[in-house]
Protein backbone atom coordinates (compact mmCIF):
# COMPACT_ATOMS: atom_id res chain seq x y z
CA UNK A 1 0.00 0.00 0.00
CA UNK A 2 1.31 2.82 -0.84
CA UNK A 3 1.94 5.93 1.77
CA UNK A 4 1.66 9.16 1.47
CA UNK A 5 4.42 11.01 3.51
CA UNK A 6 4.48 14.78 4.56
CA UNK A 7 8.17 14.89 3.91
CA UNK A 8 9.75 14.09 0.19
CA UNK A 9 12.90 11.70 -0.48
CA UNK A 10 15.29 11.04 -3.24
CA UNK A 11 17.74 8.26 -2.97
CA UNK A 12 21.15 9.34 -3.49
CA UNK A 13 23.79 7.41 -5.24
CA UNK A 14 27.15 8.53 -3.46
CA UNK A 15 28.68 7.83 -0.19
CA UNK A 16 30.88 9.18 2.56
CA UNK A 17 32.25 7.36 5.20
CA UNK A 18 32.67 9.20 8.97
CA UNK A 19 30.84 7.63 11.98
CA UNK A 20 32.01 9.68 14.41
CA UNK A 21 33.02 13.11 14.56
CA UNK A 22 33.58 15.32 17.69
CA UNK A 23 31.95 18.52 15.82
CA UNK A 24 28.98 18.66 13.30
CA UNK A 25 28.98 20.64 10.12
CA UNK A 26 26.42 21.80 7.85
CA UNK A 27 27.87 22.04 4.64
CA UNK A 28 26.69 25.36 3.29
CA UNK A 29 25.67 24.20 -0.71
CA UNK A 30 23.34 26.84 -0.84
CA UNK A 31 26.28 30.01 0.01
CA UNK A 32 28.71 28.76 -1.44
CA UNK A 33 26.59 28.25 -4.69
CA UNK A 34 25.35 31.13 -4.85
CA UNK A 35 28.69 32.53 -4.13
CA UNK A 36 30.30 30.87 -7.15
CA UNK A 37 27.63 31.82 -9.48
CA UNK A 38 27.90 36.12 -8.46
CA UNK A 39 31.70 35.21 -8.72
CA UNK A 40 32.68 32.99 -10.69
CA UNK A 41 35.95 31.93 -12.03
CA UNK A 42 37.52 28.96 -13.29
CA UNK A 43 39.16 28.49 -10.98
CA UNK A 44 36.41 29.05 -7.65
CA UNK A 45 34.41 26.92 -10.42
CA UNK A 46 36.42 23.68 -10.20
CA UNK A 47 36.59 24.39 -6.33
CA UNK A 48 33.11 24.17 -6.22
CA UNK A 49 32.47 21.36 -8.39
CA UNK A 50 35.22 19.14 -6.85
CA UNK A 51 33.65 19.66 -3.14
CA UNK A 52 29.66 18.83 -4.48
CA UNK A 53 30.35 16.61 -7.89
CA UNK A 54 27.67 14.25 -7.22
CA UNK A 55 25.73 16.50 -4.94
CA UNK A 56 25.50 19.26 -7.69
CA UNK A 57 24.40 16.49 -10.14
CA UNK A 58 21.39 15.52 -8.06
CA UNK A 59 20.58 19.35 -7.08
CA UNK A 60 20.57 20.21 -11.08
CA UNK A 61 18.46 17.14 -12.18
CA UNK A 62 15.97 15.87 -9.40
CA UNK A 63 15.51 19.26 -7.77
CA UNK A 64 16.16 22.03 -10.44
CA UNK A 65 14.44 19.64 -13.15
CA UNK A 66 17.49 20.46 -15.33
CA UNK A 67 18.48 18.45 -19.28
CA UNK A 68 19.62 14.61 -17.07
CA UNK A 69 21.85 14.12 -20.59
CA UNK A 70 24.01 17.31 -19.59
CA UNK A 71 26.69 15.90 -17.93
CA UNK A 72 29.56 18.83 -17.72
CA UNK A 73 29.38 20.70 -14.58
CA UNK A 74 29.81 24.02 -16.21
CA UNK A 75 26.58 23.30 -18.25
CA UNK A 76 24.80 22.78 -14.85
CA UNK A 77 26.12 25.59 -12.94
CA UNK A 78 24.87 27.54 -16.07
CA UNK A 79 21.49 26.39 -15.91
CA UNK A 80 21.24 26.97 -12.11
CA UNK A 81 22.58 30.08 -12.62
CA UNK A 82 19.77 30.91 -15.08
CA UNK A 83 17.17 29.79 -12.79
CA UNK A 84 18.46 32.24 -9.96
CA UNK A 85 18.41 34.57 -12.67
CA UNK A 86 14.53 34.84 -11.99
CA UNK A 87 13.12 37.29 -9.71
CA UNK A 88 11.29 35.33 -7.57
CA UNK A 89 13.96 32.83 -7.32
CA UNK A 90 16.05 35.23 -6.74
CA UNK A 91 14.29 37.00 -3.89
CA UNK A 92 13.75 33.66 -2.25
CA UNK A 93 17.49 32.68 -2.16
CA UNK A 94 18.19 36.35 -0.94
CA UNK A 95 15.39 35.73 2.01
CA UNK A 96 17.13 32.05 3.06
CA UNK A 97 20.49 33.78 2.58
CA UNK A 98 19.55 36.50 5.14
CA UNK A 99 17.59 34.25 7.58
CA UNK A 100 20.42 31.71 7.61
CA UNK A 101 23.21 33.80 7.74
CA UNK A 102 24.73 31.41 10.50
CA UNK A 103 23.67 28.07 11.65
CA UNK A 104 26.17 27.39 14.29
CA UNK A 105 22.63 26.29 16.80
CA UNK A 106 21.86 24.05 14.57
CA UNK A 107 24.82 22.65 14.39
CA UNK A 108 25.38 22.71 17.82
CA UNK A 109 21.59 20.48 18.62
CA UNK A 110 22.67 18.13 16.01
CA UNK A 111 26.39 17.56 17.80
CA UNK A 112 24.38 16.77 20.81
CA UNK A 113 21.44 14.73 19.30
CA UNK A 114 23.65 12.49 17.20
CA UNK A 115 25.36 11.27 19.83
CA UNK A 116 21.81 10.42 21.42
CA UNK A 117 20.88 8.54 17.94
CA UNK A 118 23.74 6.26 18.16
CA UNK A 119 22.90 5.06 21.43
CA UNK A 120 19.55 3.77 19.77
CA UNK A 121 20.64 2.76 16.69
CA UNK A 122 23.41 0.58 15.17
CA UNK A 123 23.17 1.86 12.20
CA UNK A 124 25.42 5.09 11.36
CA UNK A 125 24.03 8.89 11.34
CA UNK A 126 24.97 10.40 7.68
CA UNK A 127 28.32 11.68 7.59
CA UNK A 128 27.34 14.66 5.69
CA UNK A 129 24.68 17.24 5.96
CA UNK A 130 23.76 20.01 3.23
CA UNK A 131 21.86 22.49 3.02
CA UNK A 132 20.40 23.75 -0.54
CA UNK A 133 17.28 25.59 -1.70
CA UNK A 134 14.35 23.90 -3.98
CA UNK A 135 12.35 26.49 -4.15
CA UNK A 136 9.23 24.74 -2.26
CA UNK A 137 9.67 21.28 -3.16
CA UNK A 138 11.87 18.72 -1.29
CA UNK A 139 12.15 19.59 2.34
CA UNK A 140 14.80 17.09 3.18
CA UNK A 141 16.81 14.55 0.83
CA UNK A 142 18.38 11.69 1.89
CA UNK A 143 21.16 8.80 0.64
CA UNK A 144 22.91 6.36 1.82
CA UNK A 145 25.32 8.85 4.02
CA UNK A 146 23.93 12.10 3.62
CA UNK A 147 21.31 14.47 4.43
CA UNK A 148 20.76 17.88 3.09
CA UNK A 149 17.58 20.20 4.00
CA UNK A 150 15.71 22.84 1.74
CA UNK A 151 15.80 26.20 3.81
CA UNK A 152 13.26 27.36 1.96
CA UNK A 153 10.82 25.47 3.73
CA UNK A 154 11.87 26.54 7.14
CA UNK A 155 11.22 30.55 6.85
CA UNK A 156 8.56 30.71 9.30
CA UNK A 157 4.89 30.33 9.34
CA UNK A 158 4.38 34.51 8.51
CA UNK A 159 6.63 34.45 5.65
CA UNK A 160 5.39 36.31 3.02
CA UNK A 161 7.25 33.77 -0.05
CA UNK A 162 4.40 31.26 1.31
CA UNK A 163 0.98 33.26 0.57
CA UNK A 164 -0.96 30.82 -1.81
CA UNK A 165 1.86 28.39 -1.90
CA UNK A 166 1.15 26.06 1.24
CA UNK A 167 -2.68 25.95 3.56
CA UNK A 168 -2.82 27.36 6.58
CA UNK A 169 -2.71 24.40 8.47
CA UNK A 170 0.79 23.76 6.66
CA UNK A 171 2.51 27.10 8.27
CA UNK A 172 3.45 25.68 11.53
CA UNK A 173 5.55 23.25 10.08
CA UNK A 174 7.10 25.54 8.20
CA UNK A 175 9.29 26.85 11.71
CA UNK A 176 13.11 26.78 11.41
CA UNK A 177 12.59 25.11 14.99
CA UNK A 178 11.26 22.23 12.31
CA UNK A 179 15.07 21.73 11.13
CA UNK A 180 16.70 19.46 13.11
CA UNK A 181 12.99 16.98 13.94
CA UNK A 182 12.78 16.34 10.44
CA UNK A 183 16.46 15.93 9.48
CA UNK A 184 16.08 12.75 11.77
CA UNK A 185 12.79 11.70 10.71
CA UNK A 186 14.19 11.64 7.15
CA UNK A 187 17.02 9.62 8.23
CA UNK A 188 14.86 7.09 10.67
CA UNK A 189 12.17 7.32 7.23
CA UNK A 190 15.48 6.12 4.72
CA UNK A 191 17.08 3.42 7.03
CA UNK A 192 13.86 2.14 8.33
CA UNK A 193 11.22 2.06 5.01
CA UNK A 194 7.35 1.99 6.20
CA UNK A 195 6.35 -2.05 5.08
CA UNK A 196 3.12 -1.73 6.96
CA UNK A 197 -0.13 -3.31 5.33
CA UNK A 198 -2.88 -1.81 7.77
CA UNK A 199 -3.92 1.34 9.53
CA UNK A 200 -2.87 -0.02 12.57
CA UNK A 201 0.71 -1.46 11.43
CA UNK A 202 1.09 2.38 9.79
CA UNK A 203 0.01 3.38 13.45
CA UNK A 204 2.61 1.61 15.04
CA UNK A 205 5.83 2.50 12.70
CA UNK A 206 4.84 6.17 13.15
CA UNK A 207 4.46 5.96 16.58
CA UNK A 208 8.13 4.39 16.90
CA UNK A 209 9.34 7.00 14.76
CA UNK A 210 8.22 9.58 16.61
CA UNK A 211 9.07 7.61 19.39
CA UNK A 212 12.78 7.56 18.24
CA UNK A 213 13.06 11.28 17.74
CA UNK A 214 12.05 12.00 20.92
CA UNK A 215 14.55 10.20 22.92
CA UNK A 216 17.13 11.40 19.96
CA UNK A 217 16.16 15.25 21.05
CA UNK A 218 16.53 16.85 24.53
CA UNK A 219 14.43 19.99 24.10
CA UNK A 220 11.36 18.65 21.89
CA UNK A 221 8.30 16.93 23.35
CA UNK A 222 7.37 14.26 21.17
CA UNK A 223 3.92 15.95 20.38
CA UNK A 224 6.09 19.31 19.14
CA UNK A 225 7.65 16.48 16.82
CA UNK A 226 4.29 15.45 15.64
CA UNK A 227 3.28 19.00 15.00
CA UNK A 228 0.94 19.27 17.56
CA UNK A 229 0.51 22.51 20.32
CA UNK A 230 0.41 22.04 23.92
CA UNK A 231 -3.19 22.45 23.72
CA UNK A 232 -3.90 19.86 21.16
CA UNK A 233 -2.03 17.25 23.38
CA UNK A 234 -3.90 17.72 25.89
CA UNK A 235 -7.22 17.12 24.36
CA UNK A 236 -6.06 14.42 23.47
CA UNK A 237 -4.77 13.18 26.58
CA UNK A 238 -8.24 14.05 27.47
CA UNK A 239 -10.16 11.85 24.87
CA UNK A 240 -7.67 8.93 24.06
CA UNK A 241 -9.90 6.25 25.02
CA UNK A 242 -13.03 7.92 23.14
CA UNK A 243 -10.73 8.02 19.77
CA UNK A 244 -9.79 4.62 20.20
CA UNK A 245 -13.62 3.58 21.30
CA UNK A 246 -14.22 5.38 17.64
CA UNK A 247 -11.68 3.93 15.36
CA UNK A 248 -12.68 0.17 16.84
CA UNK A 249 -16.08 0.92 15.96
CA UNK A 250 -15.49 2.05 11.88
CA UNK A 251 -13.81 -0.64 11.35
CA UNK A 252 -10.89 1.21 10.56
CA UNK A 253 -8.25 -0.31 12.48
CA UNK A 254 -6.99 -3.19 10.22
CA UNK A 255 -7.83 -1.30 7.37
CA UNK A 256 -5.77 -1.76 4.03
CA UNK A 257 -7.69 0.82 2.21
CA UNK A 258 -4.99 3.73 1.20
CA UNK A 259 -7.85 6.27 1.32
CA UNK A 260 -8.33 5.31 5.18
CA UNK A 261 -4.60 5.70 5.93
CA UNK A 262 -4.39 9.01 4.44
CA UNK A 263 -7.30 10.30 6.96
CA UNK A 264 -5.52 9.22 10.14
CA UNK A 265 -2.15 9.82 9.07
CA UNK A 266 -1.93 12.79 6.85
CA UNK A 267 -1.45 16.39 7.06
CA UNK A 268 -4.88 18.15 7.27
CA UNK A 269 -6.80 20.91 9.10
CA UNK A 270 -8.63 18.34 11.73
CA UNK A 271 -8.76 13.98 11.17
CA UNK A 272 -10.95 13.98 8.17
CA UNK A 273 -12.42 9.97 9.44
CA UNK A 274 -13.33 11.34 12.34
CA UNK A 275 -15.45 14.76 14.01
CA UNK A 276 -13.82 17.75 13.53
CA UNK A 277 -12.47 18.10 16.92
CA UNK A 278 -10.06 15.38 16.14
CA UNK A 279 -6.27 17.26 15.26
CA UNK A 280 -4.96 15.41 11.67
CA UNK A 281 -2.07 13.10 12.27
CA UNK A 282 -4.10 11.40 14.99
CA UNK A 283 -3.04 8.21 14.36
CA UNK A 284 0.74 8.74 14.92
CA UNK A 285 -0.25 10.72 18.22
CA UNK A 286 -2.49 7.27 18.97
CA UNK A 287 0.78 5.28 17.40
CA UNK A 288 3.21 6.84 19.81
CA UNK A 289 1.08 6.14 22.71
CA UNK A 290 1.22 2.49 21.58
CA UNK A 291 4.85 2.08 21.25
CA UNK A 292 5.44 4.12 24.37
CA UNK A 293 3.34 1.61 26.24
CA UNK A 294 5.18 -1.32 24.95
CA UNK A 295 9.13 -0.16 24.78
CA UNK A 296 8.43 0.74 28.50
CA UNK A 297 7.27 -2.88 29.42
CA UNK A 298 9.70 -4.54 27.45
CA UNK A 299 12.58 -2.49 26.68
CA UNK A 300 14.21 -0.20 24.42
CA UNK A 301 15.97 -3.20 22.22
CA UNK A 302 12.25 -3.45 20.63
CA UNK A 303 12.19 -0.33 18.97
CA UNK A 304 14.74 -1.24 16.03
CA UNK A 305 12.26 -3.97 15.64
CA UNK A 306 9.30 -2.05 16.27
CA UNK A 307 10.54 0.19 13.44
CA UNK A 308 11.32 -2.88 10.96
CA UNK A 309 7.93 -5.00 11.38
CA UNK A 310 9.36 -7.69 13.16
CA UNK A 311 7.55 -7.80 16.25
CA UNK A 312 3.66 -9.01 15.64
CA UNK A 313 1.14 -6.25 16.18
CA UNK A 314 -1.30 -7.95 18.37
CA UNK A 315 1.68 -8.36 21.15
CA UNK A 316 2.45 -4.58 20.68
CA UNK A 317 -1.44 -3.74 21.29
CA UNK A 318 -1.78 -6.27 24.28
CA UNK A 319 0.11 -3.70 26.51
CA UNK A 320 -2.28 -0.78 25.14
CA UNK A 321 -4.80 -0.67 27.81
Amino acid sequence: MKKLLCLLFIPLIFCQCNKYRDKTVVNRFDKELINVLSNYSDSTALAFENKYSDFLSIYYSAIMKGNSNVLDNTSKLKFISNCVDNPNFNELYNDVLSKFEDMSSEEYALTKAIKNYSKLFDIPFASAIFTHISPFGYSIITSDSLISVSLDNYMGSDYKGYKGVFYNYQLPKKERSRIIPDIFKGWIYAKFPNSANSLIEGMIYEGAVVYAIDEILDDYNYYEIIGYSKKQNEWCKDNEQIIWDAIIKSNHLYSTENIIYIKYMNEAPYCSALNGDVPAEIGKWIGYKIVSKYINQTGFENLTGILNGDIQTIEILKTYR
